[in-house]
């Protein structure tokens, strides 16, 4: 390891010097920042094999080793494994062993050692890189920028993200409980293009304190495609709410949205729930009813929507429907209409009790439009829920690791299990070294104890 970073400093005094008699170039700098980020990832490829070797050797060396396993030629093709790192991919050699007790069991220890499956080609670190890029970029941009100059296909990324299992995830516990007396709440739905025709409808919950001229204070996240298990979605939220908040201490929880049933389920998981309609929705609904240039109209039945005045509303309504003579255009208005008045009690709701407005429309662009359905896209269904699942996280300023990392404790025991018959007898050996050398310097035996500790740290390397 020392001959590695002595290598490593000759070539950045090579660089320095390359980069003094380039001084006239204006991009020299880049150019040199450039030749530094590669020897830097070229020297992490080669002290992470190096790593691997001395693990092998020690492995090999072992006492307990060669009294349970008997191993075979090191230097085979067939014991030579690739595997791709954030400095690039790697290639390293290991011994297979076959354990003496039980003829049929063949491993490689190395793999054990270090925690790597049969069919695993990525560090985890670099999954997780990946998937972090393909949440706001492309599968293809994913896979050609998570690891240096090593280019991994668009289908890995997009199975990758197959792959992911959000189910084990446990919701956040609070050391203290916030005494808010309101809380809002405002929901919507994004509208995604299927590969096999037709939309699908990620839904979208954003719980928060307070609106703040259009930031929300204290938000948390929440949504994925719960086409049939929308009592699942709202299970989350009230749990999220029960966890963070008093609820006893809570006054008024403001459900606000465009009055969708999904939307409305949310007031029989919340008690003290009130609906509020979206004034957006609403005010979309009207533009539709009168149309853009009819201000005269459209101010008439605003102002009977403020007077509470709904009867007066109706028949406003009906008098533009009555104009129009196109059967569907009059169908289309209708629609608008209703929605206008099936929305009464959540438009009043949110007169009365002074709701901030609902930034739902912007909460779904930001979160989801701008990966799922901005561009011309068909998903599968499947992958839609899982990319807004990852979209959410990265807006909830969680790290990707709570699902990338998420085993279940089967899968927790069966690993460390693995790891721990290979690594007891890597510490042992690793300890019988550093107790050799230690043995046949005086300094460790005679010296002072700042001597003793420096040489200490220096052998523990070398045994390694």
């Amino acid at each position: 390891m020392n001959t590695i970073i002595q290598c490593f400093l000759e070539k950045i005094i090579s660089l320095e010097e390359k980069s003094l008699e380039n001084l006239n170039n204006i991009n020299f700098l880049s150019d040199l920042t450039d030749d530094l980020n590669q020897e830097l990832m070229n020297l992490g490829k080669e002290l992470i094999l190096e790593y691997l070797n001395n693990l092998e050797e020690i492995i090999y060396e072992s006492e307990e080793r060669k009294e349970k396993y008997k191993s075979y030629q090191k230097n085979s093709l067939a014991n030579k494994r690739k595997l791709i790192t954030i400095f690039g991919e790697i290639e390293f050699s290991r011994r297979y062993y076959q354990e003496r007790l039980n003829e049929k069991e063949k491993i490689y220890l190395l793999d054990k050692a270090i925690g790597l499956e049969e069919k695993e080609r990525m560090l985890i670190n670099v999954e997780e890189k990946m998937l972090n890029f393909a949440t706001v970029k492309s599968y293809e941009f994913a896979g050609k920028n998570c690891a240096y100059n090593t280019e991994i296909s668009k289908e890995t990324v997009k199975n990758k993200i197959e792959e992911l299992d959000f189910s084990n995830i446990s919701q956040e516990k609070f050391e203290k409980k916030s005494d808010n007396t309101r809380l809002y709440i405002q929901a919507d739905e994004d509208h995604v293009h299927l590969q096999i025709g037709g939309i699908s409808q990620p839904r979208l919950i954003t719980v928060y304190e307070e609106n703040i001229n259009g930031k929300l204070i204290g938000k948390k996240k929440f949504g994925g495609i719960y086409n049939k298990k929308i009592d699942d979605l709202w299970e989350e939220v009230y749990t999220y709410i029960e966890n963070k908040y008093n609820y006893e201490k809570i006054e008024k929880i403001f459900i606000m949205g465009d009055g969708a049933n999904w939307i409305k389920t949310g007031l029989q998981w919340l008690p003290k729930s009130i609906y509020v309609a979206d004034r957006f929705h609403l005010e979309k609904a009207l533009t539709g009813l009168c149309g853009k240039d009819d201000k005269e109209q459209k101010s008439k039945i605003r102002e009977a929507m403020y007077e509470f005045d709904y009867v007066k509303v109706k028949e406003l309504g009906y008098e533009i429907l009555a104009e129009e003579m196109k059967k569907s255009v009059r169908e289309r208005k209708l629609k608008e209409l209703e929605y206008i008045i099936n929305n009464e009690e959540g438009f009043r709701n949110s007169v009365c009790y002074d709701v901030p407005g609902c930034a739902a429309e912007g909460d779904i662009s930001h979160t989801y439009s701008d990966r799922l359905s901005s561009r011309p896209l068909g998903w599968k269904e499947d992958n839609i829920d899982k990319m807004a699942r990852l979209r959410i996280l990265a807006a909830n300023g969680e790290n990707i690791k709570i699902v990338t990392r998420n085993l279940n404790k089967s899968e927790i025991k069966d690993k460390i299990r693995k790891q721990k018959q290979v690594s007891k007898m890597i510490k042992k050996e690793k300890y019988k070294r550093e107790d050799g050398l230690c043995y046949t310097i005086p300094e460790m035996r005679f010296g002072d104890y700042e001597m003793r500790e420096k040489l200490r740290e220096l052998i523990k390397c070398k045994a390694i």
